[in-house]
């Protein structure tokens, strides 16, 4: 026999094979997908998987829903890994909107004061300055630091109060004595 009437008749029976076992395979993947394309799409690769060891395997249709059981449980974890991750931009974007909603307003609040205590309050705040430093950087004594940082502070707690009641900018309006006494030594 030539290799063209094996590929022929190997050809003929998994067309055979195809017809017996495609209705039920389609049923099979559909309840578990519930996605008619998807389903289709796995049903597809099933076979172009099984057809190069068809003539090899001893139990074909064990071997076809397996091969698909596979494709599912790739399929699932997938939409998964594909969900989350929608899930975790969706997330970040609404945490990146909320930092900058909150960013403006602390700006705004921020335009109000003069400059010398924003450069104070921000050196303290966001460049984590000791009030030592601060005070060398302004040309202020530390004491008059420490002050400065009550009366910003005082005035951002009430500039921002309906933020804080989220419970957003805690770190930014308050400072606790302890801190104070550690930064001061």
């Amino acid at each position: 026999m030539s290799v063209e009437t094996v590929n022929k008749k190997i050809e003929m029976e998994f067309e055979k094979f195809y017809s017996q076992t495609s209705g039920l395979l389609y049923n099979y993947i559909l309840k578990r997908v519930r996605d008619n394309e998807k389903s289709l799409d796995i049903m597809q690769n099933a076979y172009l998987k099984t057809y190069p060891e068809f003539e090899k395997l001893e139990f074909p249709k064990s071997y076809l829903y397996k091969v698909a059981y596979h494709m599912i449980i790739d399929n699932s974890n997938k939409n998964k890994r594909e969900q989350n991750l929608q899930e975790t931009l969706q997330y970040q974007s609404e945490h990146n909107d909320r930092n900058q909603y909150l960013r403006m307003q602390i700006d705004k609040a921020l335009d109000k004061l003069k400059q010398k205590d924003r450069d104070v309050f921000e050196l303290k705040t966001f460049q984590d300055f000791s009030y030592k430093q601060i005070s060398i950087i302004t040309e202020l004594t530390p004491k008059a630091v420490e002050s400065v940082l009550t009366r910003v502070r005082n005035f951002l707690r009430e500039e921002l109060k309906n933020l804080r009641e989220f419970g957003y900018l805690r770190s930014l309006t308050e400072c606790s004595d302890e801190q104070i006494d550690t930064e001061n030594e």
